[in-house]
């Protein structure tokens, strides 16, 4: 279950009462008792201060995980635990949304609703699609008074009843994992079933504690995430907008191919420098440019077929297609390509999603030269490139992105079951496709490939991209990371997994 009715505790500390002598027990209690690493609480009071002398929170555990350490966690008279009970989330709230107090304008809204100005209401994501299922049945009576109000008959009623139940399709401990992963970044991860939709883990990071607004935890009187300066109610999976960088070189490689101007057999000498633009235009470089000038040790790739280019991820290859379409007359092959109907989420159990950007027109010789290699006006959400990246590694289908399970009534009737949803297919060839996927696995797999050095001897088959986005401002670029398995068990269906850690380098 992620969210539900349940209980939990309210657990923070009070620094100028830790006892020097059981700190290092108190943390390991700590760690312990919340399923939160003990450096994370060590840190959270030591940049308050062991001198300060009033309470610090900590984090929300709930009650089921904290029970059976309460005692020991009690007997430290630094820490303190309150308890609290009501809807109760289990993960970050990123993705299932969140619910929160009504606020004093908007009381006539609801109240009009049918709300009662006490409760709270839904802000974002499930909750919110899901209010009609999630929301129950409110009972009504109207009444005929008199004068004084003394009720003289009961005109009508209607009768209350209990909520549905929403099932998703997000596996838990996936879910936990990426949110871990992704927790030390600014970023988000995707994780879909590559030949259905299905939502399986869909964090962003910073995340927040949906708990927090609970008017009964303690910890909602000292934090709030509407206070949180990160923007941690901000969604990256869905409503972050990035240039995808490198991972957009598949989409290049196969308007290439499909313009009929290139095979994968036609090759390029990848050099440091891309000097096709010149003399009007600048020289562009090469990722080992800037890893040679870094360390000294990074030749040029040299030459190479097209596959062999996605796999070295070679700027001056794919430069090399945008200008040679561009000067054929064929600039907006790429942006076409690159406006696939990936389906929106909307659709599938989440509101809140940003639409992204394709330039309509490259316009002219260095926008479409920069707009192959991933740069430029494109700007793209990670569940969008997810869901590419899964027709890509499914044959070319775009399945709709889906996270509802199924929803059940309080009688067990099925309201809602999950059915895969087709939007369309890539508009590519089969061969153009299959030269993709296997460039894609050369990737991992090659030793030459940019993902090898990590992916080389993994067990399972995959085939990815590496991605670096140059943002401006003197900000470091955004790292992408996507890859699908191809392992064809029924058992353990196929997944694509998408990362994007902003600012984190290469």
């Amino acid at each position: 279950m992620l969210v539900g009715p349940g209980e939990g505790y309210a657990v923070g500390i009070v620094p100028a009462e830790i006892n020097p002598d059981l700190e290092d027990a108190m943390l390991t209690i700590l760690d312990r008792a919340t399923g939160v690493p003990w450096e994370y609480h060590y840190v959270t009071y030591l940049n308050i201060g062991y001198e300060a002398d009033f309470y610090v929170p900590l984090v929300d555990v709930a009650a089921e995980v904290l029970n059976p350490f309460f005692d020991a966690l009690v007997s430290y008279d630094a820490v303190k635990v309150n308890f609290f009970s009501g809807r109760y989330y289990f993960g970050t709230g990123m993705e299932t949304g969140y619910v929160s107090a009504i606020q004093p304008e908007e009381v006539d809204t609801y109240t009009r609703q049918g709300n009662l100005w006490a409760e709270r209401v839904p802000r974002a994501g499930v909750e919110l699609w899901a209010d009609k299922f999630l929301a129950g049945k409110r009972a009504a009576a109207l009444y005929l008074d008199n004068a004084t109000g003394e009720q003289l008959a009961v005109l009508g009623n209607v009768p209350g009843g209990p909520a549905d139940t929403v099932y998703l399709t997000l596996d838990k401990t996936l879910q936990n994992q990426a949110q871990t992963a992704i927790n030390k970044y600014r970023g988000a991860v995707v994780v879909l079933e590559r030949d259905t939709g299905r939502v399986l883990a869909m964090a962003s990071s910073p995340g927040f504690d949906p708990n927090l607004f609970n008017p009964d935890n303690f910890n909602a009187l000292w934090t709030s995430p509407l206070s949180d300066t990160r923007n941690p109610l901000f969604n990256r999976a869905t409503r972050g907008q990035y240039p995808l960088g490198s991972v957009f070189k598949i989409i290049t490689m196969a308007a290439g191919l499909e313009s009929g101007v290139f095979t994968p057999e036609s090759t390029y000498d990848c050099q440091y420098e891309f000097t096709e633009l010149l003399p009007d235009g600048p020289i562009l470089y090469d990722w080992t440019f800037e890893h040679n000038e870094r360390d000294g040790d990074e030749p040029p790739s040299g030459l190479l077929t097209l596959p062999e280019g996605l796999m070295r991820s070679c700027n001056p290859w794919f430069y090399h297609i945008g200008l040679t379409l561009f000067n054929q007359g064929l600039r907006n092959l790429i942006p076409d390509m690159a406006r696939v109907r990936t389906g929106s989420l909307r659709r599938g159990g989440y509101p809140e999603e940003a639409t992204g950007q394709v330039p309509a027109d490259p316009g002219e010789k260095l926008a479409s030269t920069n707009l192959a290699i991933g740069q430029g006006d494109l700007l793209v959400t990670p569940l969008q490139v997810a869901a590419f990246v899964a027709a890509v590694g499914n044959g070319g289908t775009l399945y709709q992105p889906q996270m509802i399970e199924q929803i059940v009534s309080p009688t067990d009737a099925i309201l809602q079951q999950f059915s895969p949803v087709v939007n369309g297919t890539l508009p590519i060839s089969p061969e153009t496709l299959a030269s993709i996927q296997d460039a894609m696995n050369e990737v991992m797999e090659n030793r030459r490939g940019t993902a090898s050095g990590v992916f080389g001897n993994f067990p399972v088959e995959l085939h990815g991209k590496t991605g670096t986005a140059e943002v401006g401002g003197g900000l470091d670029p955004h790292s992408w990371f996507v890859t699908y398995s191809n392992e064809g068990n029924p058992e353990r269906p196929d997944i694509v997994i998408v990362v994007i850690a902003e600012n984190a380098g290469e």
